[in-house]
């Protein structure tokens, strides 16, 4: 009788750890799949604002591109801090932020990226992404990226289910 009992208690141990791997398994293969949704978002969001760049004329409509393309940065910067967007990845975007305002000549109808940057921060107010790209253009993306980054169970838990 004894050893029925043991043998139940070591079935339904067994039963509940094979239902948490397996709960493992699905929470991991979503958030993957989240991720690659985000991943192809991004990108096909990136790419219809490189049209509309080339398509913007006039002064008034490089404020609307620049609120669309920041718009753009502050969903990615959430993504990334979400541990949807891996740290490779989000640091070539953010480089390109660097590299976007360190170069004058790169511009909108005559508006450098940084002087759209000015012009439409404030839509952010209260956040933390205007400080993460004030780091972008002070000092460097790694920077930002180790500030910013999330931290403990938090960090662990995001990164693990997204695979990074």
């Amino acid at each position: 009788m004894q050893a029925l009992q043991v043998a139940a208690a070591v079935g339904q141990i067994l039963t509940g750890f094979g239902t948490l791997v397996l709960l493992y398994i699905a929470a991991v293969t979503t958030v993957r799949s989240k991720r690659a949704d985000i991943l192809m978002e991004c990108h096909r969001r990136f790419s219809e604002l490189q049209v509309r760049k080339g398509q913007t004329t006039q002064k008034a409509d490089a404020e609307k591109f620049f609120q669309s393309f920041w718009s753009s940065q502050f969903d990615q910067f959430g993504y990334w801090q979400q541990g949807f967007i891996d740290d490779t990845t989000f640091k070539y975007w953010m480089d390109s932020r660097q590299r976007e305002f360190l170069q004058t000549s790169l511009e909108v109808c005559g508006t450098p990226y940084l002087t759209g940057w000015h012009d439409v921060r404030g839509t952010w107010a209260g956040t933390d992404f205007i400080d993460f790209v004030n780091l972008i253009e002070t000092r460097d993306p790694r920077t930002a990226m180790d500030q910013f980054r999330p931290r403990g169970f938090q960090k662990w838990i995001l990164r693990k289910l997204a695979g990074n």
